[in-house]
């Protein structure tokens, strides 16, 4: 007697991982849209922290230097970009891993070129301080540091999945 193969349901944490990326993907889309039709409320509070935090930035100078060399040096998109190029390498070379390797180049890749469609798509200006502590001269969002943390923790997570 010949029994025919049954597929196995996929496991539950698969089920559990898809769902919470559909939950923050759906969250995205819709502070997304907020910001780029200038939601008056969330405008209004996003304009009450940023004021909060450049009188702290002012008035905390070493906190504020120490910050800006974090953000600036370590947590800079170009250093993240960096560090995944050294990954990608390390993968290909050490580990012979070129799907892993190739799927991290076009997160990357992917992650930069939406970020940068997306901050020309929305065109939200930055605030403009009578006595700024950093210049940036492009849109505010979507923020590189977010889009750099997400594709970086992605990777992270589809590598310790098992």
């Amino acid at each position: 007697m010949h029994t025919s193969s049954v597929e196995s349901p996929p496991r539950p944490e698969h089920r559990t991982a898809a769902r919470s990326a559909g939950v923050l993907a759906l969250c995205s889309v819709l502070l997304l849209t907020l910001v780029a039709s200038r939601w008056t409320p969330l405008m209004s509070v996003d304009g009450d922290i940023s004021a909060t935090a450049h009188r702290w930035a002012v008035e905390e100078s070493a906190l504020t230097q120490a910050c800006r060399i974090l953000t600036d040096w370590v947590w800079d998109p170009w250093t993240m970009r960096l560090l995944c190029a050294v990954v990608v390498v390390w993968l290909v070379v050490k580990l012979a891993a070129r799907w892993t390797a190739v799927w991290l180049a076009l997160a990357v890749t992917l992650g930069s070129l939406l970020q940068q469609g997306l901050k020309t798509a929305v065109d939200r200006p930055r605030p403009v301080w009578p006595d700024p502590v950093d210049s940036a001269h492009y849109s505010a969002f979507p923020s590189g540091h977010a889009m750099t943390a997400t594709v970086v923790c992605g990777l992270l997570l589809w590598l310790l999945r098992g």
